[in-house]
Order: structure tokens, then C-alpha cells, then sequence
């Protein structure tokens, strides 16, 4: 799922000189989480986003989930495939060769075709040997390569579509888009919309368009938004340290108190808390709660 070089989720098979495993790397709007699992060379790998969890399967299985994330410019994110060297500060690093095949894009359950894939590549530097993907017979192969241009490459042309943003508040600001870039006119559950934006109540809405002469249309799910408050105890208290949290992986506050009145979607929300000197934690939160927060050794 590919909406930006700072937002972005990833997962696939990352292989080293000590195996294959199963690796999800998430760019939140330059804010990046990553968890590694025991996988395999080979598998059939899904990301399902929905009502704002994350769920990784690989052969069917659950590898991972991540409950409460509001994707910045989730609307923008189309399904992507691509190949990334990590760690790359040398050259003569172990280069697995893989191939995609049988891609699969859904979105509110009408499948796309797979028109987007990007490079990332271990340098620019010309005659350089590089990470690259071409595409031949309806597959994608990554491999190394001494002639790839550095860059990102879309398939399969252009396919009318509404892309969207969400300013996520008590009253979410909606932010409509078409992706040929034209002015256009858009309907919010049948009515005509002022502009291409607007401040919408939690709930489903149907937005549709005319885009290059096709009528298209896609469901937007607006959350609601509540406010909790959540607590911290330092154990012991070193000094009045500030906090920083981080909720839903979208909302971010910071002080030097130990009550906080935060944003949340009304359901499981996910929390960072983080202070010098103490461990970070990674928590959940439905209601009120409190959390402590315990030194580091």
C-alpha cells in the first residue's frame, strides 16, 4: 500500500544470510514502525486495512494486527508492489531474486488491476549495480541488476479515480481529489459538494464524480472521534519529565504532566507513551486508563 515516499505499508519476505522471514515496515507521515516474523521463501501474502486495524496473513494466517491506526492520506494509497535493500551501505550485500505473481487489489470489494509498482533502489550512481523490478508476462520480477533507472514506474496506464484526505477531529474535515488533477464536481450521499471539501459527521458516506467522462464512485468511512483521558504514574519520579504520546498513530501531544485529554476512535485505540529516562509503552485504550511508566535499567 503505497501512498508517498513518508506513507506508506509494507509487507514481504525480507531474506538475509540467516533466512526468510515475514517483514511489515509502516511510514506514518515520516513516523515508521517495523516488525519481523519467522516466515518462509515462498507464501501468499495478503495487507487487509480495515475500520482502521491492520492485518497482515501470509498462506491465510495471521502473521500480525495492529488495531487503532489512522493512515495519514490513506485515500491516496494504491496497491503496490516493489523491492527494498535495508541497510545499505555497501554494495556486495546477499541479493535474493523474487518474483511476483497472481497480484490481487480490492478496494470497498470491486478488485483493481494491478497498475502501480515502485523501485527502491540501493543507490543512483550510474553503472552502479542496483535493486530493480521489470515486468514481463503478467509477472513481476526483483532482482539485481547494473541497468535500472533509479525512480518510480507505473503500469498499465491511467484508471479515473477519487482520492481523498481526512482531517480527523470530533468533526473530520473531508478533502476530495481526482486523480487526472481537473477541477471536478463532486456529490457527498447525492448532494452536489461547494468546492471539493468539506466537515463531516462520523459515519459512511458515497462520493461520486465524473473523471475523463466516467462516473466513478467510492465509500469514505468517517470515524467517530472521542476524547479520553489518559493517565501516566512515573515509578519512581526522577523530575517532572515530559511526555510524548502518540495514538492511533495519528494523534500527537506532549507535556511535562501526568493527565492527558486525548482524541481517539471509538473502539480499540492504540498508544505510544515515551519519557527519558523510562521504558516506552506500547498500549491500548478504550476508555479511561492509566499507565505506568517504569525506569530503565
Amino acid at each position: 500500500m503505497y501512498g508517498s515516499y513518508n506513507n506508506y505499508v509494507e509487507f514481504g519476505i525480507l531474506a538475509n544470510l540467516s533466512g526468510y522471514y515475514y517483514h511489515y515496515i509502516i511510514d506514518d507521515a515520516g513516523v515508521e514502525f517495523n516488525g519481523t516474523f519467522n516466515g518462509g521463501g515462498e507464501a501468499n501474502l495478503t495487507i487487509l486495512y480495515n475500520n482502521y486495524n491492520i492485518i497482515f496473513k501470509a498462506n491465510n494466517s495471521k502473521v500480525n494486527e495492529i488495531n487503532g491506526i489512522l493512515l495519514n492520506d490513506a485515500g491516496f494509497y494504491k496497491g503496490a508492489i516493489g523491492v527494498l535493500q535495508e541497510n545499505s551501505g555497501i554494495y556486495n550485500a546477499y541479493i535474493p531474486h523474487g518474483t511476483f505473481s497472481n497480484l490481487i487489489i480490492k478496494n470497498n470489494s470491486y478488485s483493481l488491476i494491478p497498475y502501480a509498482y515502485y523501485e527502491s533502489h540501493v543507490s543512483g550512481l550510474e553503472n552502479h549495480g542496483d535493486l530493480g523490478i521489470t515486468y514481463n508476462n503478467k509477472n513481476f520480477t526483483a532482482a539485481f541488476s547494473y541497468n535500472i533507472t533509479p525512480g518510480y514506474l507505473y503500469k498499465n496506464g491511467y484508471k479515473p479515480e477519487i482520492l481523498y484526505n481526512l482531517s480527523y477531529s470530533s468533526t473530520s474535515g473531508l478533502f476530495l481529489y481526482a486523480n487526472n488533477g481537473q477541477k471536478t464536481v463532486f456529490y457527498v450521499n447525492g448532494l452536489r459538494l461547494k468546492g471539493n471539501s468539506d466537515k463531516l459527521d462520523p459515519g459512511v458516506y458515497n462520493v461520486n464524480a465524473t473523471i475523463s467522462g466516467i462516473n466513478v464512485s467510492r465509500t469514505i468511512y468517517i470515524p467517530k472521534i472521542s476524547i479520553y483521558n489518559i493517565n501516566t504514574i512515573p515509578e519512581p519520579v526522577y523530575f517532572n519529565e515530559s511526555k510524548y504520546i502518540i495514538d492511533d498513530y495519528y494523534f500527537k501531544y506532549s507535556g511535562n504532566t501526568n493527565n492527558f485529554s486525548i482524541y481517539g476512535i471509538n473502539g480499540n485505540n492504540s498508544i505510544i507513551i515515551y519519557s527519558d529516562g523510562y521504558n516506552t509503552i506500547y498500549g491500548h485504550f478504550n476508555s479511561t486508563k492509566t499507565f505506568t511508566l517504569n525506569p530503565k535499567i
